[in-house]
């Protein structure tokens, strides 16, 4: 295993064992190629949200991508700060998925998006 990537224990020693059909790998994103394609991440880096292609490709059919970090928008395309939010309008908007927006709370949102 390469030295950016932790296995699970390490990267989260309170949480409860893994189940032995489930592998959590941390790290450095660039390096998980190698283990594609992958049935869930979970993405909270901008940079990383960014690379859509690269994400797609990463993904098996019916796999599901969650993307943390948005501020709720009530507008269409979304509005962040006086400027669309570029990233959540091309996930929400990829053909290659079927993504939804989810509000956790008045101030953070999420997206949810399934590779077709």
């Amino acid at each position: 295993m390469p030295s950016s990537i932790r296995p699970w224990p390490v990267t989260c020693r309170r949480c409860s064992p893994t189940p032995p059909n489930v592998d959590v790998i941390a790290g450095d994103w660039s390096t998980l190629e190698q283990y594609a394609p992958f049935s869930m991440l979970f993405v909270d880096v901008r940079e990383v949200m960014e690379s859509v292609d690269v994400l797609a490709n990463l993904m098996e059919p019916g796999g599901i991508v969650i993307l943390d970090d948005f501020i709720p928008s009530d507008y269409w395309p979304p509005i962040v700060e006086g400027r669309v939010d570029t990233v959540r309008e091309q996930w929400l908007t990829d053909e290659r998925f079927a993504a939804v927006e989810m509000l956790i709370d008045v101030h953070a949102s999420l997206i949810i998006a399934t590779r077709r």
